[in-house]
């Protein structure tokens, strides 16, 4: 029952490993002020790609996991695709040009390098789906995996050669991920055997129903990739690379939830017929059981290792995260259980309910944003109260209330 999962997490703490290395490497290696440039690139980056991505990838799964049309689907979300790739780097340019100088305040160029990252995300939240929907979990992560492994290859070269700076390495990223988006996207057409380029009926039925889940990662990855921006805005880029640090170190938790979410949509969905709404419920209970010990463990194995040896021995220039960390890491935990409620009901097609679920926490945490703006501390109190607010009722809904 649970292979998908097992699998799920063992790429998943492969995934952690990998980031852990690159984390270490450039917090070691760069100043803090040039930390906070770094992740500062990405933002525009990964805001775009969320703009653009209409919440396909549960849908899709879904979708493939019941055979419904494949190929047509499939044509769509690869002409699509395409079209999305030349709308970003349109408006990319434009933000770039325009708001640059008030909003971001570093040099253009950097933003400009940080482009190719959006390519690589449009090919694997478009793409990627299908071969997870399709029960190819291992092909699935090792197309996630790649770029990150490769990145982490060659700063290790850089590190050799005496030529790891700020530039090089964002140099080096955007190429990785460039390469990485060029051929995803062709071992797509190949593989998948695409042999139009056209937008089919039953596509717009899946934009219809995706259309709350497109919405849901507007207000809540957008809301994730904007604050970033209204860090170094309010506080500067110090402060930005203390709060990313933390991110960086706590966002893994999410990683659970949501591997572990995509296998509930296929599960739940693969044998309909066979799988009424109490087995549903059955099994999603037994895989949050499973879960909620592996976060909690994971996050206080993170905490501790956190602060007993890397701020230490290694990055004593960010003890000051110290004040914030363990609200960083709470709220991720419960992050994470709620995204793994928030696709079980994906699965089910409630994304209705789900948009609600982020609508709410989007209005409060940005009103929190400008009444607890004194200090990152209170900040991150309140989005803790938030989620652990939003987290009770919607586990409440879904254990309790049901027949």
């Amino acid at each position: 029952m649970f292979k998908n999962i097992y699998i799920s997490q063992l790429f998943t703490g492969i995934s952690f490993i990998v980031s852990f290395f690159l984390l270490f490497i450039t917090t070691y290696y760069l100043s803090v002020e040039e930390r906070g440039i770094f992740g500062l690139i990405y933002t525009l980056p990964s805001l775009l790609v969320t703009l653009t991505d209409f919440g396909i990838a549960p849908i899709l799964i879904r979708y493939i996991s019941k055979n419904e049309d494949s190929n047509k689907i499939l044509a769509s979300i690869f002409t699509l695709h395409i079209i999305r790739v030349f709308v970003i780097i349109f408006i990319a340019f434009i933000i770039i040009f325009i708001f640059n100088d008030y909003l971001f305040k570093i040099p253009s160029i950097y933003l400009y390098l940080g482009l190719p990252v959006a390519f690589s995300l449009s090919a694997n939240s478009y793409l990627s789906p299908y071969f997870f929907g399709s029960n190819k979990i291992i092909k699935y992560y090792l197309f996630l995996l790649f770029p990150n492994f490769v990145v982490l290859i060659f700063c290790v070269v850089l590190l050799l050669l005496d030529q790891y700076d700020l530039i090089n390495i964002i140099i080096l990223s955007a190429s990785v991920y460039f390469i990485h988006s060029i051929y995803l996207t062709y071992y797509f057409w190949d593989y998948a055997a695409i042999k139009k380029f056209k937008v089919y009926k039953i596509f717009y039925n899946l934009l219809n129903e995706s259309k709350f889940l497109y919405f849901s990662n507007i207000l809540n990855y957008g809301f994730v990739y904007i604050f970033p921006i209204f860090l170094n805005y309010s506080f500067g880029l110090v402060t930005l690379s203390y709060v990313l640090f933390c991110i960086a170190i706590a966002d893994k938790l999410l990683l659970v939830g949501d591997s572990v979410g995509y296998e509930i949509i296929r599960r739940i969905n693969v044998e309909t017929d066979k799988l009424n709404f109490h087995k549903k419920q059955k099994y999603f209970s037994k895989v949050v059981l499973y879960v909620t010990p592996v976060l909690i463990l994971s996050a206080i194995l993170i905490f501790l290792f956190t602060k007993f040896v890397l701020l230490e021995y290694w990055f004593q220039k960010y003890l000051p995260v110290l004040e914030f960390l363990y609200l960083v890491i709470y709220s991720f935990i419960f992050q994470g259980l709620i995204r793994l409620y928030q696709q079980f009901y994906n699965g089910l097609g409630d994304t209705k309910f789900t948009f609600l679920i982020i609508l709410f926490g989007f209005i409060f945490k940005t009103i929190c944003l400008f009444l607890a703006n004194e200090s990152i501390t209170n900040i991150y109190l309140c989005f803790l109260i938030i989620d652990f607010i939003i987290l009770t009722f919607i586990v409440m809904k879904t254990h309790l209330n049901h027949e």
